[in-house]
């Protein structure tokens, strides 16, 4: 995925653009996760599950058979679609089976979906070398095989209580910002690297450097006492991988900037959802509040970095640093946050 916007940017595509696939990819996620509740009392989790699969898989192999815009911008409905129907739903049933133990096993989880993001990036920047459309390819290939282990699967586990979880000022203010950051990483920065001079095989490392340090943060998170000031410092870091990839320009320094940003928000996802949760009450529903956020942000995040960039490519960045003050300060004043 973090490929695509140079494949719109390769097709004609502007910043306006890029930022408009971006938006239109996220805008899915945004909506079906406020609805995951639902579905699960319609559907088991399982199956909505594996029609997230067979959507992702679509969406990728199909790519490389697109001529135009808007048969890119159809494809990434369909993959937002099935990135809906794929994380809310397998983060729920991990909520659903952890209880108490939440936080230990979101993080037992992280480590699994973050071992991918930090070998693929780096792969995916060998194979974009070559050629995007194989890479699309190969991506299609690799997310079905999530498939067939599912087929082995026990369908026995029950009535699931299914419950609406609780939207809260607070759970607005910890997710938006954050992933309107990671919307702009990936929708936007894949473009302005280029612009730097970095060549796909460098972005590729920049983001296998941020997955790695992200997965000792989930690791990390188990040891977590004073969850309040993890996620305050999370976001001052935020703050400061914005300011200073705006005005850094040599590989190194965003080599460091991605590592240590990878490794404040491995602690900061799973403590935030946590947190999100247990103030909801209600595991699958909480779930669906927090990637619904998530995908909100998501949608905001490309659009307004394709808008800013529009104008100064360093803009996105700069304008990402004073969105992240609010979080800033509402941590600062909560005092119930452990």
């Amino acid at each position: 995925m973090y490929f695509i916007p140079i494949f719109v940017k390769e097709t004609g595509g502007s910043y306006f653009e890029i930022g408009l696939v971006g938006t239109v990819r996220s805008a899915p996620y945004a909506v079906l996760p406020f609805t995951l509740a639902f579905l699960a009392k319609k559907l088991d989790l399982l199956k909505i599950y594996v029609i997230g699969l067979v959507l992702g898989f679509a969406s990728l192999v199909l790519l490389p058979l697109t001529s135009n815009l808007y048969q890119i911008i159809g494809l990434m409905v369909i993959s937002g679609i099935g990135m809906a129907f794929l994380w809310p739903p397998a983060e729920a049933m991990v909520a659903y089976i952890a209880g108490k133990d939440l936080s230990k096993k979101i993080a037992m989880y992280s480590l699994s979906w973050a071992s991918g993001f930090f070998v693929g990036p780096y792969i995916g920047g060998v194979i974009a070398g070559y050629s995007l459309e194989l890479l699309f390819i190969i991506s299609g290939l690799t997310v079905i095989l999530g498939l067939p282990p599912l087929i082995l699967m026990e369908d026995g586990r029950g009535e699931v209580r299914v419950e609406r979880g609780g939207w809260s000022k607070l759970a607005f203010t910890l997710v938006v910002p954050y992933s309107l950051l990671l919307g702009i990483m990936i929708s936007i920065y894949p473009v302005y690297a280029k612009s730097l001079g970095f060549n796909e095989e460098l972005i590729g490392l920049l983001f296998t450097s941020f997955g790695l340090l992200r997965l000792v943060g989930f690791y990390l998170v188990n040891y977590v006492r004073r969850k309040r000031a993890v996620l305050t410092t999370s976001y001052l870091g935020m703050l400061a991988f914005s300011i200073l990839i705006s005005v850094l320009y040599d590989a190194m320094s965003h080599l460091l900037l991605f590592s240590i940003l990878g490794l404040l928000l491995g602690l900061f996802f799973p403590i935030s959802l946590e947190v999100v949760v247990k103030r909801g009450g209600s595991a699958i529903g909480s779930v669906g509040v927090f990637e619904g956020l998530f995908g909100t942000g998501f949608i905001m995040g490309p659009m307004l970095g394709g808008l800013l960039a529009s104008y100064e490519e360093r803009l996105p960045y700069i304008a990402m640093g004073l969105i992240t003050l609010a979080p800033i300060f509402t941590l600062t004043f909560k005092k119930e946050i452990a």
